[in-house]
């Protein structure tokens, strides 16, 4: 009998990528390909690449603009636990619930007050 020797195929090398996918919406995605097309409508030299027109984008984002997108990223719950947590820094430890009948307390107010005002 004779014994088959399995030939390995050779490893393949393979090469590091240096580059990676990002998800944008669509929208997002048609605009940033609209400025790279402005930025390459010239006479000569190389074509500009995606990755370099956003790192010098990037270089141009402020702490005020920071800032803006982190606020815009809280959810309602976000809001208030901060309002919670200077609440408390203000005026003392209390639990959550004691907070939430505090402000339930304070729109009642309000809302009667509304409909005076109305008639």
């Amino acid at each position: 009998m004779e014994t088959s020797e399995v030939k390995k195929a050779p490893k393949q090398i393979l090469k590091k990528s240096t580059s990676a996918a990002i998800r944008v919406s669509i929208e997002t995605r048609k605009k940033l390909l609209a400025e790279l097309a402005k930025v390459n409508k010239k006479q000569s030299g190389k074509r500009v690449k995606m990755d370099a027109l956003l790192l010098k984008l990037m270089t141009k984002i402020t702490a005020a603009d920071v800032a803006e997108l982190q606020e815009a990223s809280l959810t309602g719950r976000d809001r208030m636990e901060q309002s919670y947590r200077a609440y408390c820094a203000k005026f003392g430890q209390i639990t959550m619930d004691e907070f939430l009948a505090r402000i339930s307390e304070q729109a009642v107010k309000q809302i009667g007050s509304d409909d005076v005002a109305k008639s």
